[in-house]
């Protein structure tokens, strides 16, 4: 009797150490571990998040205007609400044989934001000329109703010993638009090749003040 009782007592023993061991090892210690859950909704170290919606994780901008944080709340200017202008005059060239020619955005609607290149191109006597995007840098510009964009066409002018090439119409897409607006050209003719310190005969500036 004293065998079977002693038998008994070690089976229960080895139940009870089993127990305690599947309690281990189901991820909650017995004891409180040194492993703190992680907060809910977190996402696990080592892997990427999805960004929030509207924004875009390379460039940091808005994707509904384009235009970077914190400059995108009044929305982009629509075609409709614009008006393009070729009055707007000329600016000091950056070097010698460089003239210009800045065309003005005109808002006529509520509050919007214009950010990047107008998508320009001249009709001339010798057919199509796009007008290539400069080097710089574009910013957001905010105008209220009534206020003013401008930018800038860099181009060669023809030499005044020799003819160029005559432009005619000047067509400007504003940034974000589909719609573009036709004017007369306001320059002189261009020149047929560029000069020696010339890289690009038709060259513009983004959208500024």
């Amino acid at each position: 009797m004293r065998i079977q009782r002693v038998l008994v007592a070690g089976v229960v023993a080895v139940i009870t150490g089993l127990g305690l061991t599947a309690c281990q090892d189901d991820g909650h210690p017995a004891g409180g571990g040194d492993t703190a859950a992680a907060p809910s909704g977190a996402a696990p170290v080592g892997t990427a998040s999805t960004p929030p919606a509207g924004r875009t994780a390379a460039s940091g901008t808005s994707a509904a205007t384009g235009a970077p944080d914190g400059q995108g709340g009044a929305g982009t200017c629509s075609d409709s609400g614009v008006l393009i202008d070729d009055s707007a005059g000329h600016a000091t060239p950056p070097e010698p044989g460089l003239a210009s020619v800045v065309v003005s955005i005109d808002n006529t609607g509520d509050t919007c934001t214009l950010f990047g290149f107008a998508e320009v191109d001249l009709t001339t006597s010798m057919g199509h000329a796009p007008v290539q995007h400069g080097s710089d840098q574009p910013t957001a510009v905010t105008l209220a109703k009534g206020g003013r964009a401008t930018f800038t066409i860099w181009y060669h002018p023809a030499p005044a010993d020799r003819p160029g090439t005559k432009a005619h119409l000047l067509h400007v897409t504003p940034p974000g638009g589909t719609q573009r607006q036709t004017m007369l050209w306001p320059g002189t003719d261009l020149a047929d090749e560029p000069d020696s310190l010339a890289t690009t005969p038709l060259l513009e500036e983004p959208i500024g003040h």
